[in-house]
């Protein structure tokens, strides 16, 4: 179950009350991109809209207005692809982190209903 649908059922959790429905739509447009930039199906279209952007506005990071969500996405992507960059001991501890809560969410997923 998505963040969203658990705000839209409970709004003892809806904490973006205080946004206009416009923000809101905003927000989660952004949160859903950046929960995508992590899926490695993503990775060669996300390095094209990366090296697009550096070709038409150049690569001075100053001419980059406007770009945000781009430069969002792939600054995430590159954080969540660089575990092997790390020391062994750490790379190895947050793959093993990695697989516990993938081990987690298969487990959800197919728990029957209660």
């Amino acid at each position: 179950m998505s963040m969203f649908t658990m705000m839209s059922e409970d709004n003892s959790l809806h904490f973006l009350d205080h946004l206009s429905n416009q923000q809101q739509q905003e927000l989660r447009q952004l949160i859903i991109g950046a929960v995508l930039a992590t899926d490695m199906s993503m990775h060669f279209e996300a390095l094209k809209e990366f090296k697009d952007l550096v070709e038409i506005k150049g690569s001075a990071s100053g001419k980059w207005t406007g770009a945000s969500d781009v430069l969002m996405k792939i600054i995430l992507h590159c954080s969540d692809i660089s575990n092997p960059a790390k020391p062994i001991s750490m790379a190895r501890k947050w793959a093993e982190l990695v697989l516990e809560e993938f081990f987690k969410q298969v487990s959800l997923l197919t728990e029957p209903s209660r």
